[in-house]
């Protein structure tokens, strides 16, 4: 799914019209860059802690690979990354209301999908 966000975001993904091109412009931009990278960070690293553990799904196995001694750091990064994700997922969830209900302009409006 992460990869076919960046496939949309990148094709056919809608660039918004840029309300304030100062500060909090560039705010809004490290911001979505935060959440795409943070996004890539949480599942390579649940990836590859599935595999130092040897996870089984069902009825495929994955081989154990790597360090057992890695699980406990790996689990560790991958708790501290999501949470890093859910507050800054929070932070853009109040940015768009602030930007509806407090500055009432189009940008929360502009992000929904578009009606044929």
């Amino acid at each position: 799914m992460v990869v076919a966000l960046f496939i949309w975001r990148r094709a056919d993904g809608r660039d918004l019209p840029v309300e304030d091109p100062g500060p909090l412009h560039r705010l809004a931009k490290a911001t979505h860059a935060a959440l795409y990278v943070l996004l890539q960070a949480i599942v390579g690293l649940g990836i590859v802690n599935a595999f130092v553990r040897g996870v089984s799904l069902g009825p495929v196995s994955l081989p154990q690979l790597g360090d057992p001694e890695w699980r406990r750091s790996l689990t560790h990064w991958h708790g501290l990354a999501a949470n890093v994700l859910m507050a800054l997922a929070l932070f853009h969830a109040v940015a768009a209301l602030v930007h509806r209900y407090l500055w009432h302009d189009a940008v929360l409006l502009c992000m929904l999908p578009r009606r044929s």
